[in-house]
């Protein structure tokens, strides 16, 4: 019982590959799978692109992900990390801001003031 069973699945797994010809007559270029009569064909590799019938094997080069993505230095990372603080801090200036035309309580001013002056000397000193 189990034998017809691999049989089977050996038939499907590989695939048949039949041969095409071209050939060149007066008539024009025709392609067929059986050689012309006049012995003027040539056998045309045809490679099989079916999406669908097997798995395509993944290829290792021997690559690591730092060598796929490209290096990334220290340098690169300090400055992606600096770029999101300074867009935080340019957000938080913003809302600041909006608070401070928006109208405020005496007793807040000052504070917000303050706070406005922290971020806009920090993003002067280490944002661009």
């Amino acid at each position: 019982m189990r034998y017809p069973f691999i049989i089977l699945a050996l038939t499907f797994a590989f695939p048949l590959q039949a041969a095409i010809y071209r050939c060149e007559t007066p008539a024009g270029t025709s392609f067929q799978e059986t050689p012309c009569a006049e012995g003027l064909s040539t056998e045309v590799k045809v490679e099989d692109y079916r999406i669908g019938t097997r798995a395509v094997p993944k290829v290792d080069l021997g690559l690591d992900k730092e060598a796929r993505h490209g290096p990334r230095s220290y340098m690169q990372k300090a400055r992606k990390q600096n770029d999101r603080a300074c867009f935080s801090k340019k957000q938080q200036l913003e809302t600041l801001q909006w608070k401070l035309r928006k109208g405020y309580k005496a007793s807040a001013g000052e504070h917000m003031r303050q706070r406005r002056r922290q971020i806009e000397d920090y993003m002067r000193t280490l944002c661009r």
